[in-house]
């Protein structure tokens, strides 16, 4: 059964991720395009087993390597730079990003979701700054002219399908804006795996009984969903529908703890202790 869009959120929300967030500061350093230097992020160059916590998008085009592989699967190639990760300065660029949103929007619409990726609720922006799509492009120029980073944008009526828009069509084409309409052409020709939202486990579960892709997911019943999966079934019928009630937390008044609690740990004890450190000196 096809679920009620009458009270299904209506907002502009745009989600906005940095590309290759530390490895592309780290070829700006450099003074290398961050879309053309082959860069890898490790937590400690002397440790063949150190983890991989960002490669350049030229390095993963190339030579597949990607983020939580390890030093000893990179290839030894001169046009490759390894450079041993710099959490203080990553951190110290996220607040400056941040606070350009802040400049546009206040910050309780400004939800920060990891050190570089965040979601902007751009409701009544529209008398000052015009369209949203206008605003977003406003915001990705001046990322750019500013820091030289480039991000990748989606916007959607509600924060999944900003989320899953710019991880689909954003990453591709820069910036992109998906409607409630566009759910049988965009949405549910996804892979299960290309859906956020839908780890790997759930995905072998889904698989299991037949399910690939979310529009083949959407047609099974809420009920059905809820009893094989308890709650996240329920969450998983509204996703595949386009539907997500989640409310953008932005409301922090401190841009360091914003950003702070936003921050993507990695499973590596040092690593870990490092990121801690930075954020216990910054806070």
């Amino acid at each position: 059964m096809r679920p009620d869009y009458s009270d299904a959120p209506s907002d502009q929300i745009l989600c906005v991720d940095m590309k290759s967030f530390y490895a592309s500061i780290e070829l700006v350093r450099r003074k290398i395009h961050p879309l053309k230097g082959y860069l890898a992020v490790i937590g400690d160059k002397n440790r063949k087993g150190s983890v991989v916590l960002a490669a350049s998008s030229a390095l993963k085009k190339k030579y597949g390597i990607k983020t939580a592989d390890r030093l000893f699967q990179i290839p030894d190639r001169d046009e490759i730079i390894l450079a041993e990760a710099n959490m203080g300065l990553y951190l110290d660029i996220s607040m400056k990003i941040t606070k350009i949103f802040n400049s546009y929007l206040p910050l309780e619409v400004i939800h920060i979701y990891s050190i570089d990726e965040a979601w902007l609720k751009l409701n009544g922006s529209q008398k000052k700054y015009g369209d949203p799509f206008e605003l977003a492009i406003k915001i990705k120029k001046e990322i750019w002219e500013k820091y030289k980073i480039p991000c990748s944008m989606g916007i959607g009526p509600n924060m999944f399908m900003a989320k899953v828009a710019m991880d689909n069509e954003g990453k591709k084409t820069g910036l992109c804006r998906w409607n409630y309409c566009d759910i049988p052409d965009k949405l549910w020709p996804l892979e299960l795996s290309n859906c956020w939202g839908i780890g790997s486990r759930t995905k072998k579960k889904l698989n299991k009984i037949g399910v690939y892709t979310v529009g083949e997911l959407a047609q099974l019943p809420l009920k059905y969903l809820e009893n094989k999966f308890g709650i996240i079934g329920n969450q998983l019928y509204y996703h595949a529908w386009g539907i997500d009630y989640s409310e953008v937390e932005g409301h922090f008044n401190d841009l360091k703890k914003a950003v702070g609690r936003g921050i993507t740990l990695y499973n590596d004890y040092t690593e870990i202790e490092t990121i801690k450190t930075v954020i216990f000196n910054l806070a």
